[in-house]
């Protein structure tokens, strides 16, 4: 049926978009944590309970799982002097491809 494909196409569609959204905010949230060395906020970016989370800091080794992330993020900001409190990142130029979306 031609037309209920149609529709369907155009359903997934519209659910592709609200992911990338979802996908961009969390993207955006995950960089104002950063400049603001916020913890509260940098624990909602992370998936909880995940031993596949991993996060790689300049000049160290992976750190896999959520817990073993957020606790380096942690120790990071609680640093009060120092180059990295001084430090923000600020987004430009962001593509976001998403697989399993034809």
């Amino acid at each position: 049926d031609f037309e209920k494909a149609s529709v369907t196409k155009d359903e997934m569609g519209k659910l592709h978009v609200e992911d990338c959204g979802a996908v961009l905010q969390v993207n955006a949230k995950y960089y104002q944590a950063f400049s603001e060395k916020n913890i509260e906020t940098m624990q909602q970016v992370w998936f909880w309970n995940d031993n596949t989370a991993t996060c790689i800091h300049p000049s160290q080794k992976p750190l896999v799982g959520t817990a073993a992330v957020l606790e380096s993020w942690k120790k990071m900001f609680q640093v009060k002097a120092g180059a990295f409190q001084k430090s923000w990142m600020e987004p430009h130029q962001i593509r976001l491809r998403m697989a399993g979306h034809e």
